[in-house]
């Protein structure tokens, strides 16, 4: 879904590179940090009534798939209007999809985690902000990785 030919950008295109990196992301580190205390924030509801413990790692990341959700379809509609090219898009709900699934993953294992260990919070952090800026979110990948990126929804 990156505008232009290349995966990346430069001049005005960068700001359409930058918000199809950033609502993903946004998305992945709302959801995992949320769900990461859901279960434990929320113990005097797992203990008094039957409700699934489950739910309370599903419900965050649903909830984070729907602000971006709602986040893409402004910004595909703004690429639209701009007249820009939009390739890909019919690839968009399947990476929503393994996106949605990956988080609840994680999710299940860092809620778990989280109930014995609870500086899990503060080693997430740290290992998100880490991934932010290893991943090409916020600069063009070019050379030989360009042909892996060219396919990235």
């Amino acid at each position: 879904m990156i505008p232009g030919g290349r995966a990346g950008g430069s001049g005005d295109r960068y700001i359409y590179f930058l918000i199809a990196g950033l609502l993903p992301w946004l998305g992945v580190s709302e959801g995992v940090n949320r769900s990461t205390t859901s279960v434990v924030e929320n113990s005097a509801i797992v203990r008094r009534l039957p409700l699934r413990s489950e739910l309370l790692v599903i419900v965050p990341n649903a909830t984070a798939m729907v602000f971006q959700g709602v986040a893409l379809a402004i910004f595909v509609a703004a690429l639209i209007v701009q007249g820009m090219p939009v390739r890909g898009l019919w690839l968009l709900p399947v990476a929503l999809l393994l996106q949605f699934l990956l988080q609840v993953g994680v999710g299940f294992f860092l809620a778990t985690t989280y109930v014995f260990f609870r500086d899990v919070t503060q080693i997430i952090g740290f290992v998100l902000a880490i991934a932010f800026y290893l991943s090409p979110i916020l600069y063009p990948v070019g050379g030989r990785f360009e042909k892996y990126f060219f396919w990235n929804p």
